[in-house]
């Protein structure tokens, strides 16, 4: 039996685990029996999540046990494999995922016995079968293990060129009672039964602060539509899925695929979201979207000047680009959502408040400010320096805390405050947006599917009243007694906890 865990922090996502499932996949299909350790293990307990882990190991026995990783989760993925190690040091314990990839270092160095970098659905057979046999894992490329005491790297694995050898994500290994509610963190703002997935692979663009190249690469490599209508045809008949969102870098890269999967989306009656750039967005996609259920595309505005975009954060696109495409899109019905960040390396105060009135210009249904955190392995990284302990790196997150002056190379000093200002002075306009949108929306839904309608009103109520309640948060932390409290509280029990 193999194990393959997603760490607790992830639990309440509603985006399915699809690199984790991936794996899991790949190891059904070459015989090898494995479960996947999700928010499942919460049914009807309300025990510790370390605590089921390793009851569950206990209880079905594992000599594998794989782990995934993502920047916020590295010193507790590090401390649950010290875990599993304590309860039978004979268990082999690997390490996937962004944060290995970039910094295997850390993750050996605190008891892990391989870290597995970049695509692994290529390396995992040929490791299962080395930690079977006589583990010589040095010829294996993607790999990172102790030799002789030190950290050693084998040279990366080539990017799969053809994702249309891999099975589908094993679904059915994961919750699907939690993933396949209604809920609007999924296309956000918009409450939906809605599926996460990813038809194509890589990144063209050489954004600064984004790590997605790093695992995927430039080239994109695209599955085949035919494979993509098997797959959300099983997510709507097995699971009664209502929607999809798609996971890509950024989907219409290539305008032909896209005239595909808008056939594919029409024909079995699913309504849609997706990832896009202002600059590759074009009238004829956007209609052919929209007429085959497109509901929101979201998109990756970040800034108001075009020195921050172009010599700094490297996106080649332009303020002009983003209001005049948020326009095209808005002009077809389809919502957008729009991320927008300060604090990049030599920003100004002016050049933050023009991000602001940006966004105010684009009246975006709905949005989000963060704050900049530079990954490890991205040029922004390098460009920054911060001075952060490993082992305080899970601290780290878009909106704030502790840390955000170690990185922090704008000419603006409370990063926190600003975000929080411009946030409210959003908040209340992107709600009216919704107020309007919401009429046609529940009227359009409600002819497919009535009696779910009292039920989605429910539960996107709750969405609004928790998003309200995280403006308050933010706000009251961002009164300087209270933000002094409320940091010395996270101080004394981050100690407490590590």
């Amino acid at each position: 039996m193999i194990t393959l865990i997603l760490p607790p922090d992830r639990w309440n996502d509603m985006r399915f685990p699809v690199g984790i499932l991936s794996i899991s996949s790949v190891l059904s299909r070459n015989g090898y029996e494995n479960v996947v350790l999700d928010s499942k293990l919460l049914d009807g307990t309300d025990k510790n999540p370390d605590d089921l882990i390793l009851e569950n190991l206990r209880k079905t026995p594992s000599m594998i046990v794989g782990l995934s990783s993502y920047i916020h989760e590295q010193v507790y993925v590090a401390k649950i494999a010290k875990k599993i190690k304590e309860l039978n040091k004979e268990i082999f314990v690997m390490v996937g995922g962004p944060q290995p990839t970039v910094a295997p270092e850390f993750y050996l160095k605190s008891g892990v016995d391989l870290v597995v970098r970049g695509e692994g659905e290529e390396t995992i057979i040929p490791i299962i079968e080395e930690i079977k046999g006589s583990r010589d894992f040095e010829k294996i490329n993607g790999v990172s293990f102790i030799r002789n005491g030190e950290v050693f790297s084998t040279p990366s694995a080539p990017m799969i060129k053809d994702l249309n050898i891999l099975p589908l994500p094993a679904y059915d290994t994961s919750n699907i009672k939690h993933y396949a509610r209604i809920s609007s963190r999924v296309i956000r703002g918009v409450p939906l039964k809605t599926a996460s997935i990813m038809t194509s692979r890589g990144c063209p663009f050489s954004c600064t602060y984004c790590m997605g190249k790093l695992i995927t690469g430039k080239k994109v490599r695209f599955r085949s539509p035919e494979l993509i209508y098997e797959e959300v045809k099983l997510l709507r008949d097995s699971f009664g899925f209502e929607a999809i969102y798609f996971l890509d870098d950024t989907l219409s890269v290539s305008k032909d695929y896209v005239k595909n999967i808008c056939l594919i989306m029409k024909e079995l009656g699913m309504l849609w979201g997706a990832q896009e750039r202002v600059n590759t967005v074009s009238a004829s996609n956007l209609r052919d979207m929209a007429k085959s259920g497109c509901v929101q595309l979201d998109f990756g505005i970040e800034s108001g000047s075009n020195r921050v975009l172009n010599e700094i954060a490297k996106k080649n696109i332009t303020v002009e680009q983003s209001l005049s495409s948020q326009r095209l899109v808005k002009s077809f019905g389809i919502r957008t959502f729009s991320n927008f960040m300060i604090g990049f390396p030599t920003e100004t105060r002016k050049e933050m408040w023009d991000t602001f009135k940006l966004a105010k210009k684009i009246k975006s249904d709905e949005y989000i400010f963060a704050i900049l955190m530079p990954i490890p392995g991205t040029p922004i990284w390098d460009m920054v320096n911060p001075d952060i302990p490993p082992d305080r790196m899970s601290e780290m997150n878009f909106f704030g805390g502790e840390l955000v002056d170690l990185y922090n190379r704008s000419e603006v000093k409370n990063l926190e405050r600003v975000r929080t200002k411009f946030t409210n002075s959003l908040y209340i306009r992107s709600r009216f947006r919704k107020l309007l949108f919401y009429p046609r929306f529940l009227f359009k839904l409600s002819k497919k599917n009535f009696s779910r309608l009292p039920n989605r009103i429910v539960i996107d109520l709750l969405y609004e009243i928790n998003l309200a309640k995280g403006q308050m948060i933010y706000t009251l932390k961002n009164i300087k007694p209270l933000r002094k409290a409320v940091r010395s509280i996270k101080r004394n029990l981050y100690k407490r906890s590590y």
